[in-house]
């Protein structure tokens, strides 16, 4: 991690000094993560940025002086942008696969069958239980991202009940490496190797959501959407692509299915998403988009109209502010980037 690179040059256990490429893989998660610091830290480490040939070649007489930069990454916001900007040459080149003509918008892999099911929160553990027995079929392979390392648990428990003869693990971070490494090999020893044709299920947070490269699982379960209508947080519909994308890769097809309920935030901009990679919008997401919409629109009212300050009242006080009706006043007045 950044932090452990840090620590060891500080130590003096390694040095940056004739360092040629500079990558960061996942950038845009690393930047959620907080990291933005150390790796502030580990750019002053190395060379300056600049071209590989102006370094007169790997083994010329000034190797090692300049060093470029690489950015990877599946989302672009802003700070993102704005961080690879900080980091890179003035004329950086930037790739941009499917991202649409102004490279900010958000898409989602066409080779993954998207559908999406609004239900209730209640409904979600038999809604999946179903579609393991219906979807997923002999010799396949299943991620089921959950929003809490405790409801990972919980889902793994539930469908040992169900008798389903399936394998089912759960990772998240309070599991020691060991188990998550052995769950993992597993997992990749069912998707890839499977010649007992078992059924595997793996069900985990958004700490398999990206890095995880096992080509050949057959389906992907969204069963938390992403954060609430009420919270400030991140996640929703860029979780979303990462985690769909765990399926549907090396050039296969894939499936994803989602749990939505009218408690989850970003109906909206999940509905254009499945529009831009031309799939189904459910009727019952429609209806959450526009109740969304107007919830959004309400709000900026509120929030306008309390900074602009309330009208004057009926009586014959005077407002602080100028206002020029009524006899009282207001009072308020995959991006990749080198360079």
């Amino acid at each position: 991690t950044p932090g452990r690179l840090t620590d060891m040059f500080e130590r003096g256990s390694v040095s940056l000094a004739c360092i040629q490429f500079l990558i960061m893989d996942e950038a845009d998660r690393m930047l959620d993560m907080g990291f933005e610091p150390d790796i502030k830290e580990i750019v002053k480490m190395c060379p300056k940025t600049g071209k590989p040939e102006e370094g007169w070649g790997a083994d010329g007489p000034k190797a090692g002086t300049m060093r470029q930069t690489l950015f990877f990454t599946a989302t672009w916001p802003k700070d993102v942008e704005k961080s690879a900007a900080r980091m890179t040459s003035t004329d950086a080149v930037q790739v941009r696969i499917g991202q649409g003509e102004d490279g900010n918008k958000l898409t989602a892999n066409k080779s993954v069958e998207q559908v999406v099911r609004v239900m209730k929160e209640t409904q979600k553990v038999d809604r999946l239980k179903e579609l393991i027995k219906k979807e997923l079929g002999r010799g396949e392979t299943a991620i089921v991202f959950a929003g809490m390392k405790c409801r990972c648990d919980d889902i793994v428990s539930d469908l040992h009940r169900a008798g389903l003869g399936i394998w089912v693990r759960a990772i998240h971070s309070n599991k020691e490496q060991w188990v998550r490494d052995e769950a993992l090999a597993k997992f990749r020893a069912l998707t890839t190797q499977n010649r007992s044709g078992e059924r595997g299920v793996l069900v985990a947070t958004d700490v398999a959501s990206r890095g995880l490269d096992i080509p050949g699982v057959a389906m992907v379960v969204v069963y938390d959407f992403g954060r609430a209508l009420n919270s400030a947080s991140n996640g929703g519909v860029e979780s979303y692509v990462h985690r769909i994308g765990r399926t549907g890769r090396a050039g296969k097809t894939g499936r994803a299915f989602t749990f939505f309920t009218n408690e989850d935030a970003g109906a909206a901009e999940l509905a254009e998403l499945l529009r831009g990679a031309e799939q189904e919008v459910p009727k019952e997401l429609e209806a959450l988009s526009k109740e969304e919409e107007k919830f959004r629109q309400e709000k900026e009212w509120k929030k306008g109209r309390y900074a602009r300050g309330g009208g004057g009242g009926k009586g014959k006080g005077k407002g602080k502010g100028k206002g020029k009706g009524g006899k009282g006043g207001g009072s308020g007045g995959g991006y990749f980037v080198r360079g």
